[in-house]
């Protein structure tokens, strides 16, 4: 193909037909910039192609871990509402109904149920910190990702707040004159089966 230009521009010097020579070569320069736009939409496609590959790489990967988090979620929430009930039943008893090995019981399960939140956060924090997250397309899908670690932290704070206000009214509660002094006459009229 090469050959075949170069013989045509020669021919054109020869013949010294300057006017068709630069009609020519002004051909010849529109093919090459059509030929290098045509490599540029092609390299721009096969690079957005490649960024919405990783991009939906991404996303099912925190679909994965947020779903993941969801169920460890649920999980906790359970045992935070089944403490939450146990409290509510030791604040509604009168304490002069209630034995000592039940009182410990209740109380144990209150203080034994300190679980808390801990998220998976290692593709999150990969995708951040990688800066993988600005290929994520969806504006109002890359902010609420943003703040899915505000949440969390909002979310521990809360959970720690409870846990601390509920297990210290608690002991105030038993500890509590009436309380212990119901708890005592309960005692003495207490004999194990």
């Amino acid at each position: 193909m090469i050959k075949l230009f170069r013989k045509i521009r020669y021919d054109l010097m020869e013949k010294n037909k300057t006017g068709k020579y630069l009609k020519y070569a002004i051909g010849e320069i529109f093919l090459v910039v059509i030929g290098i736009l045509i490599a540029l939409q092609l390299n721009n496609w096969n690079q957005n192609r490649a960024l919405k590959k990783e991009e939906l790489k991404v996303m099912k990967s925190l679909h994965k871990e947020f779903s993941q988090n969801l169920v460890k979620f649920d999980k906790v929430y359970n045992v935070h509402l089944e403490r939450k009930k146990n409290i509510e039943l030791i604040m509604a008893i009168k304490p002069q109904e209630l034995s000592m090995d039940s009182l410990w019981t209740l109380i144990k399960a209150v203080s034994a149920n300190n679980y808390t939140f801990d998220p998976y956060q290692g593709i999150y924090n990969s995708v951040i910190n990688s800066g993988k997250i600005e290929i994520v397309s969806n504006d109002s899908l890359k902010e609420k990702i943003y703040r899915v670690q505000d949440l969390i932290s909002d979310y521990k704070e809360e959970e720690i707040g409870s846990r601390n206000f509920a297990i210290q009214n608690l002991h105030k509660y038993i500890l509590s004159e009436t309380v212990f002094d119901n708890f005592k006459l309960n005692q003495q009229n207490y004999s194990p089966t």
